[in-house]
């Protein structure tokens, strides 16, 4: 089985903790290798694409690209290219403490919600206005950055790459004014569910932590992700398990007992009712 790669962002490439790549760039570093294998970066990443097509791993599903195509990745997503030299992309890099530079938790919370695959899906293809407008912004992205540093840079790059990450979320959701209070809401289930997944399993757990009703609970999930709560609590679970069975060397039997579950017996029929086949086979398939 092979490791999968924790890559924290290098702050070689930015001080600042925000970059703007070319993927030829890392053709001419050589390291198409460690791209192709699978690895978890520590660090936002943005990428549209702008020549070429083909596909692209996040988190065990496949996602195809062409000229146009934004997609958007979380940090400690386990990520893995299919590299064509000819191709080419804008990659987008940067910190989470790049964003909070000079924004009020709200606002980041707000500026950040495109990263949130339980919401929404990373991919977005761009019809051809809105990639000339995307292109634009990224290719000003590009300028500012390779100015010499001064007192200004800094925030410049910031407003820029939050308008970039607002026109996305605008694609996500272009009418409505409500999503941003019932999102806060739904952002504190997202992060009980973090802290609690491994041993806590009932939607009815998080809604008395909340204090609200299960079906309060679920009108709200449904309301920003349109699935109920214990659905989102099953893909957390299925998402970490999944992990495990390929970035480590536990046997079945650990993983279970290690995601609270009582017996490796009930594990195993749970993750083959949302995976649709056994652990040992997909640690077989992505190991």
């Amino acid at each position: 089985m092979g490791d999968i790669v924790d890559v924290p962002f290098n702050h070689l490439w930015g001080s600042l903790g925000f970059e703007l790549k070319h993927l030829s760039q890392f053709y001419q570093q050589d390291i198409i290798d460690e791209l192709e294998s699978p690895h978890r970066p520590g660090f936002y990443q943005m990428l549209l694409f702008t020549k070429g097509q083909g596909r692209h791993s996040i988190d065990f599903s496949t996602y195809t690209y062409r000229p146009g195509t934004l997609l958007f990745i979380a940090p400690y997503q386990i990520v893995r290219y299919a590299i064509k030299r000819q191709n080419e992309a804008y990659l987008v890099l940067f910190t989470d403490e790049f964003v909070r530079g000079g924004l009020v938790e709200e606002e980041r919370v707000s500026q950040l919600r495109i990263f949130d695959h339980f919401v929404y899906s990373p991919k977005i293809d761009l019809a051809r206005p809105l990639y000339a407008n995307f292109s634009a912004l990224l290719q000003l992205l590009s300028n500012e950055a390779q100015r010499p540093r001064d007192f200004a840079q800094a925030g410049i790059l910031r407003s820029l790459l939050c308008a970039l990450l607002m026109q996305g979320e605008r694609l996500r959701q272009p009418v409505t004014t409500e999503v941003p209070h019932h999102y806060r809401r739904f952002s504190s289930f997202m992060n009980l569910l973090e802290k609690n997944y491994q041993s806590r399993h009932k939607a009815q757990d998080y809604a008395r932590d909340m204090g609200v009703s299960t079906k309060g609970l679920n009108s709200l999930t449904r309301r920003v992700s349109n699935r109920t709560a214990k659905a989102l609590i099953d893909q957390r679970l299925v998402l970490e398990a999944k992990r495990l069975l390929v970035n480590s060397e536990y046997s079945v039997k650990e993983i279970a007992y290690r995601l609270g579950f009582d017996e490796p017996t009930n594990f195993i029929k749970y993750f083959k009712r949302h995976s649709r086949q056994t652990p040992e086979k997909f640690r077989h398939v992505h190991g």
